[in-house]
C-alpha cells in the first residue's frame, strides 16, 4: 500500500501526499521506504511525499480531499467529514487476516482488492474528489457509533419505559 502511495506522490508531483503513522518508530518509517524502494521509486526523490506523525489525524483528514485508511477510527472519521475514502483490502488483509477487517463489504466508501485498484481509485479521486464517499449509505457510521439520525435518546427512552412497564409494573 505505502508503495502505491509513494508511486502515486511520483506520479503528481503537484499534489502534496502525506503518510500518517501513529507515532515516531524508525522501524516503520524503514518499512514504508522499503515498499516504495520495492516499485523502483526512493523516498528520498518524491518532494510532495512526507511522513507525519507529530500532526492529528484530524487535522490532516480535515486538509486532505482523499484519505486511504485501514481498520482505524481514520476510516469513521474520514467519512463524518464527507472525505472520500479508501479501504484497501488485499495481500494479508484479504488472507491470513481475513476475519480481523473490518467494514471488507461496505458500499460506505471504496475499496482497493490490489495495488492497481488503489492506484486507479487515487487517480479517479483527483478529477472527482467525491469518488469514494457515499453519503446514501451510514452502515459504517451505524456500525461503529449505533443510529446516527438525532433519535438516540428517545429510542433510549422509549426502551426503558417498555423495560419498566413490563418488568417493574409501574
Amino acid at each position: 500500500v505505502h508503495g502505491v502511495v509513494g508511486k502515486f506522490a511520483h506520479m503528481n508531483p503537484s499534489i502534496k501526499v502525506v503518510i500518517k503513522i501513529k507515532w515516531y518508530e524508525k522501524e516503520w518509517i524503514d518499512k514504508i521506504h522499503q515498499s516504495i524502494s520495492n516499485i523502483g521509486l526512493s523516498y528520498k526523490d518524491i518532494s510532495n511525499l512526507t511522513i507525519k506523525w507529530d500532526v492529528s489525524a484530524q487535522e490532516l483528514i480535515s486538509r486532505s480531499s482523499t484519505i486511504v485508511g485501514f481498520n482505524s477510527t481514520v476510516i469513521t472519521e474520514s467519512l463524518l467529514m464527507r472525505k472520500s475514502t479508501i479501504i484497501p483490502i488485499y495481500e494479508e488483509a484479504n488472507d491470513k487476516c481475513r476475519e480481523d477487517v473490518l467494514w471488507s463489504d461496505t458500499n460506505d466508501c471504496c475499496i482497493a482488492r490490489s495495488n492497481k485498484e488503489l492506484f486507479d481509485l487515487l487517480e479517479e479521486s483527483i478529477i472527482d474528489s467525491a469518488k469514494c464517499y457515499h453519503p446514501e449509505t451510514d452502515n459504517i457510521m451505524t456500525e461503529a457509533f449505533g443510529y446516527i439520525d438525532g433519535k438516540n435518546s428517545n429510542r433510549l427512552i422509549n426502551e426503558m419505559t417498555n423495560y419498566i412497564n413490563t418488568n417493574v409494573g409501574l
